[in-house]
């Protein structure tokens, strides 16, 4: 089962209490939760094939299977400060801020995955400078997170898609801001087996009637 939810809409206000004081902060949020249940079902294979009175080739084809599977799902905050060049503008104001996940690998060790990737910064500000009112700089952050996965091992094989869900940030300086990037990963870590299964079985012609007569 997997279970994820989000915040659709919330509403906060301040309330009187019992002594017609307002201090009761009074929240109305609206959860949507996204519900996905999956069953597993055994399934009988024929890896081989014989018989005592036909002379049979068995032809075969190997498969990688999932032998078990693990959902996935977890949210994270990277939390960073940058900075532009000594070559541009002081900042007055953050106008936006675009990033963007990059490089992303995911690897999986005994009950934990981890998670290496850089974050790609478009920062779009206001300045005191009249001649550049608007200006741009770029930044790159890099990241490395542990998730705790309880049977995750070193053979599990991850199919993990990450996905920036929000981005906060605050002007500590005429030149830095601080970021504070939620990063959401869904998906599964599997682990695989191999098999090897009849195709097909050929009935070969034989000089013997029947090769059990002697």
């Amino acid at each position: 089962r997997l279970t994820d939810y989000s915040i659709k809409h919330y509403q906060t206000e301040i309330i009187e209490d019992s002594d017609g004081i307002r201090r009761i902060l009074n929240v109305n949020a609206t959860v949507v939760f996204n519900v996905k249940t999956y069953t597993g079902e055994e399934l009988l294979v024929l890896e081989d094939a014989f018989s005592l009175q036909n002379n049979l080739s068995v032809v075969k084809e190997d498969y990688s299977v999932i032998s078990s599977m693990e959902d996935v799902l977890s949210t994270f905050v990277v939390k960073d400060v940058i900075g532009k060049t000594e070559d541009t503008p002081a900042i007055k104001e953050i106008a936006d801020i675009n990033c963007n996940l990059s490089n992303i690998e995911v690897t999986c060790n005994d009950k934990e995955i981890v998670l290496n990737g850089e974050i790609i910064c478009k920062v779009l500000y206001l300045t005191d400078d009249v001649t550049s009112p608007v200006s741009t700089f770029t930044s790159k952050l890099i990241f490395e997170q542990n998730i705790e996965q309880r049977n995750s091992t070193v053979d599990s094989v991850p199919v993990i898609t990450p996905e920036i869900n929000h981005i906060s940030f605050g002007l500590i300086s005429d030149s830095e801001t601080e970021l504070r990037i939620s990063i959401t990963i869904r998906g599964i870590i599997a682990e695989y087996c191999e098999l090897s299964v009849v195709a097909d079985i050929v009935e070969n012609e034989s000089d013997d009637e029947n090769i059990c007569d002697n």
